[in-house]
């Protein structure tokens, strides 16, 4: 989503974060819902509002999560810099993703360690959150395709866990995607992975 069109429909940056406050989480309660609808990414979210709208955003639902929670109170310091490792591990993720997460951490869907939520607790719950998710993309984008249809998928070289991939109908919008990079670093977004082809039979 271009930048022009986030601020056409969610406003300026306050209006952005009242429109995805906590109490919005419970409104993509769905995966299905949260991966496939049209809102926009950490990525395009960032280069519309600033990094530091969307850390603030993310510091607000790791607060909401531990009072909901009956937590110790994160320390300040802990929460900005869990912020930052969420956007930075998020950027291709949609908006909505982010709500379902906390969504499935304050339903007990994910692991809480003896009720513990500690920063530690919530990155290794996105991490599983986070393969869930793109296997569930990969599901749906099968579902999606024609039989006998050819398609074009970015995966990792050497994958750490599981073969987690893109799925694009052409090979034009595969090497397009491969070769994004970070607005801020210039890093390339997927870096150690290739295409590979495959027909849907």
């Amino acid at each position: 989503m271009e930048t022009n069109k986030i601020k056409e429909v969610y406003g300026d940056a306050h209006s952005f974060l009242m429109a995805f406050s906590p109490e919005k989480q419970i409104l993509v309660s769905d995966l299905d819902e949260a991966i496939s609808n049209n809102y926009p990414t950490i990525h395009e979210i960032c280069i519309a509002y600033g990094e530091e709208t969307v850390k603030g955003w993310i510091c607000a639902h790791i607060v909401n999560l531990t009072c909901f929670a009956n937590c110790s109170e994160l320390a300040k310091e802990q929460v900005q810099e869990l912020s930052a490792i969420i956007m930075k591990e998020c950027l291709q993720r949609k908006i909505s993703e982010l709500l379902h997460f906390f969504y499935c951490m304050k339903s007990n869907r994910l692991v809480c360690i003896n009720g513990n939520i500690s920063p530690v607790v919530i990155t290794y719950n996105l991490r599983q959150y986070l393969a869930e998710a793109n296997t569930r993309k990969w599901v749906l984008s099968i579902l999606s395709i024609e039989e006998n249809k050819k398609v074009f998928l970015i995966v990792e070289d050497q994958p750490k866990t599981k073969v987690y991939a893109r799925v694009f109908r052409s090979k034009e919008n595969a090497e397009k995607a491969l070769e994004e990079r970070d607005y801020r670093t210039g890093e390339r977004l997927y870096p150690g992975c290739h295409i590979i082809e495959r027909t849907i039979e």
